[in-house]
Parts: structure tokens; sequence; C-alpha cells
């Protein structure tokens, strides 16, 4: 009775097995081949690597279509992460700070709240800076993995466009969220000064100065800023903290360890081995 128990639980857990079929294929001396994930109960619990006839292939060809499968990931994590929990929010915020900062200068606002408005004004123009080419590098990644999807295979020239890509789109987007977390405070600061005095302004202070508020307001209200910065452990994972050094160590570092991340061979681990059922 206990066995049969013991059996209809093995039966139960492997029906609970999801197969879904990843959709790019890799090639291996000039064979190609497809990674089939297993999941259970939204949980990775093997791979399987198979050739274009669905044939389980041998261990050694599939442990090179596996590291390739790793790569590719690394490669686009960051990209597809970014694209699709922002759902181009960012893009549109960065249109609206780009308005507002076309009508107000650092010198419209007083001594005392200075500083803090030329940290919060630099900011924002580095975002939407960036952002504009965060843009433009995105849309290219999502075009040369449609491609890869339809040609079924990615090639040498394709591994070097992505890795390009990613290199541009990781050192844009750690150097943005970099600016955001040194100035977070500024930015409350500047807010509140406007909350504060907004009183005291001439009939055209308050125009341009109560729309810079609202916009302030908004990023703040949407989170757009925190969703942004959210995604900086994925660039962390494969780099480095480095939070006690300057800003300018940081991203020039940042370069360099990412750079070198993404150049370096996938290596496998036991455990990463052991999810390989070929």
């Amino acid at each position: 009775m206990i066995e049969k128990t013991r059996q209809t639980d093995k039966s139960m857990r492997h029906r609970l097995e999801l197969e879904k079929r990843m959709p790019y294929c890799f090639a291996v001396n000039k064979d190609i081949f497809t990674l089939i994930k297993y999941e259970k109960l939204g949980k990775t619990t093997g791979y399987v690597v198979v050739d274009a006839n669905d044939t389980v292939c041998n261990r050694e060809v599939a442990v090179a279509v596996y590291q390739q499968a790793l790569h590719l990931h690394r490669l686009t994590e960051y990209a597809l992460v970014r694209h699709h929990s922002l759902h181009s929010h960012d893009s549109q915020m960065a249109e609206r700070i780009e308005a507002e900062l076309a009508l107000i200068q650092p010198e419209e606002f007083s001594y005392s709240i200075r500083d803090e408005a030329v940290a919060t004004l630099a900011c924002l123009q580095i975002f939407v800076t960036n952002q504009r080419a965060l843009d433009v590098h995105l849309k290219d990644m999502l075009l040369i993995l449609d491609k890869i999807k339809e040609q079924q295979q990615i090639t040498s020239s394709d591994w070097s466009y992505l890795t390009e890509k990613t290199l541009a789109i990781g050192n844009l987007a750690y150097e943005q969220i970099q600016y955001l977390k040194n100035t977070k405070e500024q930015i409350e600061a500047v807010r509140d000064w406007i909350s504060r005095k907004h009183k005291s302004f001439t009939k055209t202070e308050a125009k341009y100065m109560n729309r810079f508020s609202t916009l302030l307001s908004e990023i703040n209200a949407q989170f757009i800023f925190d969703k942004v910065v959210d995604t900086l452990p994925i660039l962390e994972k494969v780099t480095f903290s480095g939070d006690n050094l300057s800003l300018k160590q940081r991203l020039r570092l940042f370069n360099e360890r990412y750079t070198n991340a993404l150049m370096t061979d996938i290596t496998l681990d036991e455990t990463a081995l052991a999810l390989l059922r070929n």
C-alpha cells in the first residue's frame, strides 16, 4: 500500500512538470539544436537538448548548447526585464521631463536650494539623455532577437551584435540608475522647497515652478525612478556593488567589470550540470 502511494505521488509529480521549448536554436559543428526546459510549480527542474529531428543528443553536445543558452540569457536578461517591467513608462516619463527642462534653469531657484536644484536638473537631464539612447538600443535588441528566432540559429555576427548592444544598454542604465540613487534626496528637497515657497513666487515664477513641482510629484507617485532603480541587481549580479566608491569610480569600474563578465565563457558548476538530463 505504501509502495503504491509512492508510485502515485511520483506519477503526479511527473504530470505537474511542464515542458517549454526555448524559442532560440543553437549551432554546434553546423548542426542545429534546441533546448527544452522543464518546470514544476514555477521552478526549473531540468533541461534536455534535442537535434532538428527531436532526437536527444549526446551529453558533450548538450553541454555546449546549454552553455550557449545560458550565455544568451546573460546577454539579454537586463534588456528584457527592463522592457517588460517598465512597459515604456520610462520613455514616456523622459518625454515629460524633457519638455519641462526646456522651461526652467538653475538660476531661477534661490541660493538656499540652488545646489539641490542643480543636482536635480542634472540628474533629470542624464535620465532623459540616457533613456533616449536606451530606447534605440532596446529596440535594436528586440529586433535582433526576432531575427534569431526566424533564422533558427545564432550566427557569429549575431553574438557580436548582441554583446555590443548589451554593453551599451548596461552602461547607459547603470549610469542612469547611479544618478537617480545619488540625487534622490535632492529631488525631494526641491519638491518640498517649491511647495513651501509657492506663495512668494511671482505669477510667472508660479506658473513654471508649479509645473515643475507637478512633474516631480508625478515621478514620485508613479514610482518610475524606483522601478528603474529596482533593475540594478541584475546588472550588479555579474559585476559588483561599489557603494563605497565615488560616482566616477563606480561608472568606470562597472564598465570594466561588466565588459569582462560578458566576454568570459560561461562556467557550469555541479548544480547547473545536474539540471541537464542528456
